[in-house]
């Protein structure tokens, strides 16, 4: 019943919201929900492993409504709220996390960029009473977007049964990438990499790999490599109890007109496209 009584409050509530923009690659900041001027708080996110925290004012309520657990958790796909998904399906990773039941925060971690930017919505709905004039609904809200990677990273593997694409076109090209959480580096020696099948191991030609102070694994293509696909693999500790069996896998287009295919390995429900309303 409250599932309903909230999508029945984020649907009366239909507006255009002015902006608040703020851009950011990785975000470890709060971001304040503008009550007084109703406007829509944006933060966008460009690199991995990024964090924001949302907060509502405490006369409002947090919509989508907090569940405490990351695979039920939804966002909203569309800024009236008419559309929803679930946040991992939307942006997989992502988690959500209320440290206090009392407070009207939650903290959002997104470990992994999309294969195509999205954007995801959360209202803060309250009631507003205005002299002689009664009570009317009052909202504002954030929209947070993450971008898709550009060729050369920076992007993290860390959801175990996806698949991220990178790619170095010409000699000086480079890209970056990070296995996240307790996923290990495949093939683990320097100069060896796998095929586009991820299974069959070869040398790495025309191309060198390093490691940069911040973890992360950087090709660099010492000539214009042959074009080609190749392989690693971020793969879990098999030690480490209630491990997942499955990899995550980063292929990287190489040579001259490459270009990295972006699909999307979880389905994203489209938004639907409706009329908006001023809010009033």
């Amino acid at each position: 019943m409250a599932a309903v009584v909230e999508v029945i409050l984020a649907v009366m509530v239909v507006f255009l919201w002015p902006l608040t923009s703020v851009a950011s690659s990785n975000v470890s900041s709060t971001l304040q929900c503008d009550k007084t001027n109703k406007r829509l708080a944006t933060e966008t996110i460009s690199t991995p492993q990024a964090t924001l925290k949302l907060a509502c004012p405490s006369s409002t309520t947090f919509l989508p409504t907090y569940t405490g657990d990351a695979g039920t958790q939804t966002v909203y796909l569309t800024q009236d709220g008419s559309s929803t998904e679930k946040l991992q399906t939307a942006l997989p990773g992502a988690t959500a996390k209320q440290e206090d039941s009392q407070t009207n925060e939650m903290t959002l971690t997104f470990p992994q960029l999309p294969d195509t930017s999205q954007t995801v919505y959360f209202h803060c709905l309250g009631t507003e009473n205005i002299a002689g004039q009664g009570s009317r609904k009052e909202v504002c809200g954030f929209a947070v977007t993450l971008t898709a990677p550009p060729p050369q990273g920076p992007q993290a593997c860390v959801v175990p049964g996806t698949t991220i694409r990178l790619g170095i076109a010409n000699e000086g090209d480079t890209t970056r990438f990070t296995c996240g959480g307790d996923l290990k580096l495949s093939p683990t020696a320097a100069d060896k990499v796998f095929k586009e099948d991820c299974s069959t191991e070869e040398s790495l030609k025309d191309l060198k790999r390093s490691e940069d102070k911040n973890s992360y694994f950087v090709l660099t293509a010492t000539k214009t490599p042959s074009k080609t696909t190749h392989c690693y693999l971020c793969e879990p500790d098999p030690t480490k109890k209630g491990h997942n069996d499955k990899n995550c896998a980063v292929l990287i287009a190489v040579g001259a007109g490459s270009r990295p295919t972006a699909r999307s390995v979880f389905g994203v429900a489209a938004p639907c496209i409706l009329a908006l309303l001023h809010f009033t």
